[in-house]
């Protein structure tokens, strides 16, 4: 039989975001701290040029991870909060999308890298970098946001950097370890997606036949396109430099530079998980009562103004 979750309505919103935004907060510290660690690790014992390299290829990964995405994952959180008894379908559906788009997008970047004048060497390394798209096709963290089952979205963050680090320090001692860094990625964060994806199906009780609907994906891919979109010329803002900057100079130059960007974003990502936060509630306001929704939306905006005013003058 089938499980249909449900989200506590009945504690009020404010404490109900208060509490997710307490496990937001919680994960991200924990895990951009991690991070920061690793970060800190990888750039001393590859060295400027080997890091470099290693942002350059992240630089183009970036691409195919939004391609791989293009806003299937912020749609779902919006049906799923929408409507929690199709949770399964809605799932499954987008699971399987994002990994047919996975293996469409590894298959033309081994086409391009094939075809590039880079050295065997860099082909491989840019390949294992790239298999992360697999990685982001079966990434859980949205189902369990639209559930507003955010503790099970820290628990992805945390158990994914915590593993990343171990793997890390074990593995990659010096700049002739550059290729076992994706290889580090892929398990750490692909093997944390997997088990809690899992874990989100049996959470979600069994699959039934009628749930895969390919009937859906069409209208699926109309409506994320948009948010696809946007999120492509948001990384074009975000990383062109560091690819301008690969092709233009050199890689200690992009090492230097991804050095100190990282830290600029370390910083502002307290906006970004707010935002995660509220979007469920938002979501399901928009459903019920639109007039409701806009006030709450205000308030999201007037709160977000006072946590962004502070970040910008710091």
């Amino acid at each position: 039989m089938g499980f249909e979750p449900k989200i506590d309505l009945k504690m009020s919103t404010t404490k109900r975001i208060a509490k997710n935004f307490s496990w937001m907060t919680i994960s991200q510290l924990m895990s951009r701290g991690i991070d920061f660690v690793v970060l800190l690790y990888i750039a001393r014992v590859l060295g400027s040029t080997a890091f470099g390299m290693y942002n350059f290829a992240l630089a183009f990964l970036a691409y195919l991870l939004i391609i791989v995405d293009f806003g299937l994952s912020v749609l779902g959180t919006k049906e799923i909060a929408q409507d929690t008894s199709s949770t399964a379908k809605i799932a499954l559906n987008i699971t399987v999308m994002r990994s047919l788009l996975a293996l469409g997008v590894y298959f033309i970047a081994m086409l391009v890298v094939a075809f590039s004048t880079l050295s065997p060497e860099l082909k491989f390394f840019f390949l294992l970098v790239f298999l992360l798209v697999f990685q982001r096709a079966i990434e859980p963290a949205w189902i369990f946001q639209g559930l507003e089952k955010i503790e099970y979205v820290a628990l992805i963050k945390i158990g994914s950097s915590l593993l990343s680090l171990i793997l890390v320090v074990v593995l990659v001692r010096s700049s002739t370890d550059l290729l076992k860094l994706p290889i580090v990625n892929i398990i750490s964060f692909g093997l944390i997606s997997l088990v809690f994806l899992l874990g989100a199906f049996k959470f979600l009780g069994r699959i039934r036949r009628g749930h895969l609907s390919p009937g859906l994906w069409q209208d699926y891919f109309y409506q994320a396109l948009p948010l696809g979109a946007a999120a492509v010329f948001i990384q074009i803002y975000v990383n062109l430099d560091s690819i301008m900057l690969g092709f233009m100079r050199s890689m200690e130059s992009v090492g230097a530079y991804n050095a100190a960007y990282k830290l600029f974003f370390g910083v502002i990502f307290i906006l970004a998980f707010w935002q995660q936060v509220v979007f469920p509630e938002a979501s399901r306001r928009l459903t019920a009562d639109k007039n409701n929704a806009k006030e709450f939306l205000f308030d999201y905006v007037k709160i977000a103004f006072m946590f962004g005013l502070p970040i910008c003058f710091l």
